[in-house]
């Protein structure tokens, strides 16, 4: 885990993310551990909030459908990321790495699993490899918009679609790693931001009631 990304260093990586995808931008939600800091540097107004603990994974959140012309992949390549193939699976496990202005970063695609078929294969979708996930969809749905500067913008998962996603997932996990850092996180968007984590509560718990009984 690391925590020294500050906001400038924040900054200079979603913009680069931003450039990357141009106008497919808005298709794709910010989801995983970043999107912790997001809600710590661009939605909450006080500047003495401890920072998270982050890994250098960025993972983007895709429906199974884009609407784009070429390939995602190939937009990334472009601009100066290497592909990393991380399974034998057929589509493969991918993730595509670089480094933006000393920020080392490791970017990886998901989608959801609600198909007819074999719900844990990995998808071709934009041209980029996703791995599906359950309950992505509802991360996709709503997200925040923020600006990063400069006029450029990107969105992120909202905080209680966040929260929610990790506590109906965190159980199903393989590694007690992971099911740590997902219990660190729940602790830190649900307690640590102030304002947005009350607000985040407030809207936990509608969202909740929104959702089939067994989620809960």
């Amino acid at each position: 885990l690391i925590n020294n990304m500050n906001k400038k260093s924040l900054d200079n990586v979603l913009s680069e993310v931003v450039k990357v995808f141009g106008p497919y931008t808005d298709q794709i939600v910010i989801g995983g551990g970043i999107a912790l800091l997001i809600y710590r540097y661009y939605f909450s107004s006080d500047s003495k909030l401890i920072n998270p603990a982050i890994t250098k994974d960025l993972d983007l959140l895709i429906p199974r459908k884009l609407n784009i012309e070429g390939s995602l992949s190939e937009r990334l390549l472009q601009y100066g990321f290497t592909r990393s193939t991380l399974s034998l699976e057929t589509p493969p496990v991918v993730s595509y790495s670089a480094t933006i202005k000393g920020e080392e970063v490791i970017i990886e695609f998901l989608t959801d699993r609600r198909s007819r078929g074999n719900k844990d294969t990995n998808v071709i979708v934009g041209g980029v490899s996703a791995q599906p996930l359950s309950y992505i969809e509802m991360s996709i749905e709503n997200p925040m918009r923020f600006e990063i500067g400069n006029g450029l913008f990107t969105q992120v998962v909202s905080p209680e679609r966040w929260l929610f996603h990790k506590a109906i997932t965190f159980t199903k996990r393989r590694s007690n790693a992971k099911i740590c850092k997902d219990l660190y996180g729940i602790w830190y968007v649900g307690s640590q931001l102030g304002e947005v984590s009350r607000k985040t509560i407030e809207s936990l718990l509608i969202l909740a009631k929104e959702r089939p009984s067994t989620w809960k």
